[in-house]
C-alpha cells in the first residue's frame, strides 16, 4: 500500500493563498479540487491553478510557494480519494476554532465543490446517478449553511461534525458512482 502524500495544514494553506493575493480559501480550493476530482477522476491541474490564482507570474515567490502547496494538495487528495481506503479529510479549520469560523470554512468547501464539478464539465445534475445527485443537491443546501448564534452550542458541534462526516463520505461516494472501475477489457463497470 503506498504511503498516503503529506497534505499542508488549513492554516498555512490559507494564510499562503491571502498572501498570494487569491479570493480563494483553503477550504474553498480543496473543495473545487474534490469537485475536479468526483467529475473527471482527476483534476486538471493548470485549469485549478490558474482559478486559484490567475495568470502565472514566474518571479513571484509567494505564488511559487502557494503553488508548491497546492500542487501538494492535489497529489494528496487525489490519492485520497481514489485508493478505495475512504481516507479523506476535508480541508477544513482545526476543531480548537471558532465554530463559527467552522461553519464558514464548510460552506466555502461547499461552494467550491460545486464549482470544481462544473469547471470539470458536470453541468446537468439531473444526468447523474441517483446518489450522486441526491448528495449534490445536499452539498447545494450546506453551502448556505451560516452559524446560529442562538443554538445550543454542543447542539451546533454535534451537527457540525456529522455534516463533516457526510461530506466526506458523500464525496467518495460520488466518486465512485461517476468513475466506475474499469473491467479487464477496459470498459467501465455499473454499480
Amino acid at each position: 500500500m503506498q504511503a498516503t502524500a503529506p497534505c499542508p495544514s488549513f492554516e498555512h494553506l490559507d494564510d499562503s493563498l491571502l498572501r498570494a493575493n487569491s479570493d480563494t480559501t483553503a477550504a474553498e480550493a480543496h473543495g473545487m479540487l474534490c469537485g475536479m476530482i468526483c467529475a473527471s477522476g482527476e483534476a486538471n491541474t493548470e485549469t485549478w491553478l490558474k482559478h486559484l490564482l490567475g495568470d502565472e507570474e514566474p518571479h513571484n515567490l509567494l505564488r511559487q510557494e502557494t503553488r508548491a502547496q497546492l500542487e501538494q494538495l492535489q497529489q494528496s487528495t487525489q490519492q485520497q480519494i481514489s485508493d478505495g481506503n475512504y481516507a479523506l479529510r476535508l480541508l477544513l479549520p482545526d476543531d480548537d476554532n471558532p465554530l463559527e469560523e467552522r461553519v464558514d470554512a464548510l460552506s466555502d468547501w461547499c461552494h467550491g465543490f460545486l464549482f470544481g464539478m462544473s469547471l470539470a464539465g458536470i453541468k446537468d445534475v439531473d444526468n447523474l446517478p441517483s446518489d450522486a445527485r441526491e448528495i449534490l443537491q445536499d452539498i447545494l443546501q450546506i453551502a448556505k449553511a451560516s452559524y446560529d448564534e442562538e443554538a445550543d452550542e454542543e447542539e451546533h458541534e454535534a451537527a457540525y461534525m456529522e455534516v463533516v462526516e457526510y461530506l466526506r463520505v458523500g464525496t467518495l461516494i460520488i466518486y465512485a458512482e461517476l468513475n466506475p472501475p474499469l473491467n479487464e477489457q477496459g470498459e467501465k463497470t455499473l454499480h
